[in-house]
């Protein structure tokens, strides 16, 4: 093996007295070689070729081998900071460092009166309209055209007489009359949210279906086991496909973003959240009263099991 390292191993003359490479007596201004500039030795701390300094702490040493004809003539250790390959040592330290240690808590699910109250807030608009709602059917409404002054009334009764045909061959009685009313009240939403909304589209017929399958989506009316399925409702309006795409953005003008991407309890329906029981037909309304009941009885009963403690904040309306 070679003798004790010398910078860049400058081979030694023949005749050359066998001394550390940077003594005087084997220092050798003839064979002064450049690419040693900056290497020092004289200053405490400083990285030393052969021993491990300040880079060498954080890298690691470097090993080169060096070969001749085949033959292993010399190894050079040196550390690796100023080598060039400072991003190969990082890479292999990361490698070895063990993964961060990762701690699961199991916590407690909440009781299910909680998130059930925060969805049924969300639905009518607030804890205030929750305790207030009733069953009351929705009264018949005409088209009133006085919110309407800066929109094209002709358009208006157009996508009214669209919606009026489609619920003539779907339903009859007070089903039908509440949804008329709906539709209607949904419509004074969304051209309040955005008067300008019937400019961007020309299609009256997918506008009248957007806000149809909006309010009988939003009654949980559709479904395998509702009352009415997406392709009757579709069928209806003379449409050939149902108008998502429409009905997302009617609901999103009225209701607001959150909607889509909040939480929903276990059992609650799956519906487009409104926000407005004045947008809900009697029967969905019975049901989410029934929610509401049930779920104040269970927030009440643990208040008495944890004797008045842990009642939680009633939540802001949305």
């Amino acid at each position: 093996m070679s003798d004790p390292f010398r910078p860049y191993a400058v081979p030694r003359l023949p005749d050359e007295p066998e001394n550390e490479p940077w003594s005087e007596a084997g220092y050798d201004e003839g064979r002064y070689d450049p690419r040693c500039d900056g290497v020092g030795y004289d200053e405490p701390g400083d990285v030393g070729w052969g021993g491990r300094g300040r880079g060498a702490d954080e890298l690691g040493m470097l090993t080169e081998v060096i070969f001749v004809e085949g033959q292993l003539v010399d190894t050079r250790r040196r550390p690796v900071q100023g080598s060039g390959y400072e991003y190969v040592a990082r890479e292999l330290v990361s490698a070895r460092r063990p993964p961060p240690t990762v701690t699961y808590v199991q916590t407690p699910a909440p009781p299910h009166h909680e998130p059930m109250l925060r969805w049924l807030d969300r639905v009518v608009g607030g804890r205030d309209a929750l305790l207030a709602l009733d069953d009351t059917p929705l009264p018949p409404s005409d088209l009133d055209p006085v919110p309407f002054r800066s929109v094209d009334l002709p358009r208006l009764v157009d996508i009214d007489g669209h919606i009026g045909r489609a619920l003539d061959r779907l339903v009859a009685g007070s089903l039908a009359i509440e949804l008329q009313t709906a539709t209607r009240r949904l419509m004074v939403g969304l051209l309040t949210a955005d008067h300008r909304y019937l400019e961007r589209s020309d299609r009256d017929d997918l506008i009248a279906g957007g806000l149809l399958m909006a309010v009988v989506r939003a009654s949980h009316l559709v479904g395998a086991d509702r009352p009415l399925l997406g392709r009757t409702v579709t069928e209806a309006l003379g449409l050939t496909s149902p108008p998502t795409a429409r009905t997302s953005s009617i609901v999103t003008v009225v209701g607001g973003k959150a909607w889509w991407y909040d939480e929903r309890p276990h059992r609650a329906p799956d519906v487009p959240v409104l926000g407005d029981p004045g947008l809900l037909v009697s029967s969905f309304r019975r049901e989410l009263i029934t929610a509401r009941d049930l779920a104040l009885a269970e927030r009440d009963a643990q208040v008495d099991r944890s004797g008045g403690e842990g009642e939680l904040p009633v939540p802001e309306p949305f």
